[in-house]
């Protein structure tokens, strides 16, 4: 080689034979394979463990919620409502199973009215489960257009003028028609949220029915 001349090296591009292309083929599809499976199987259990949170309770949708309350599972369900004026999905949390609420009896049906009175003994405040159990009643009707007063001097309208709601210690927890709309919930050891639960479940399957059907 002359001097100052630069010296070159040719590097000859291999050209990968069939066999290899079919190998590196086979692999990639492997790769693609094992991908799709893994996406799957994380899909499927997603859907899995969502399915496990949610359930329906004779036409009304629950979603299991573990994290709102700490240390206490409860339980969602949602209404579409006109509310002043406009539409609105509103949540109703019970802390009570639905499907458990079958234990509670309950006799009679739910006839709704534009007015509800709703009254509790005083000894059921039940380290203010009282207080909770009343508000959460009160609260779901007025979103369902119901005006809702308190009125100790106030009784079963045999019109059924008005819905009239009494909670009351007794021997059993249940609720009980005892009128055209008036309602006794009856409460056994202090199971205030229970009683008033299952007024409220009961409720709520007629609100979904009436929602759905007009009727």
């Amino acid at each position: 080689m002359e001097k100052g001349k630069e010296e070159k090296e040719v590097v000859e591009e291999k050209v990968p034979s069939e066999a290899e292309m079919k190998k590196q083929g086979k692999l990639f599809k492997g790769i693609i394979i094992v991908m799709a499976a893994c996406a799957l199987m994380f899909f499927a259990t997603f859907m899995l463990i969502n399915a496990s949170k949610t359930f329906e309770y004779r036409g009304v949708k629950f979603y299991i919620d573990k994290t709102d309350l700490v240390g206490m599972t409860i339980y969602n369900t949602k209404l579409p409502v006109i509310y002043n004026g406009s539409t609105a999905t509103y949540n109703f949390y019970l802390r009570t199973d639905p499907r458990t609420l079958d234990s509670v009896p309950f006799t009679g049906n739910i006839l709704m009215e534009s007015n509800m009175v709703i009254n509790m003994t005083n000894s059921l405040n039940c380290n203010g489960d009282g207080i909770i159990a009343v508000a959460n009643i009160a609260n779901l009707y007025r979103v369902l257009g119901t005006d809702v007063i308190a009125d100790q001097n106030a009784s079963c309208d045999p019109a059924g003028r008005y819905m009239y709601v009494n909670i009351l210690e007794g021997n059993q927890t249940r609720v009980v028609q005892t009128g055209l709309r008036c309602y006794n919930i009856y409460v056994n050891n202090c199971e205030v949220l229970k009683g008033t639960e299952k007024f409220m479940l009961e409720s709520f399957i007629r609100a979904n029915k009436i929602l759905q059907n007009g009727s």
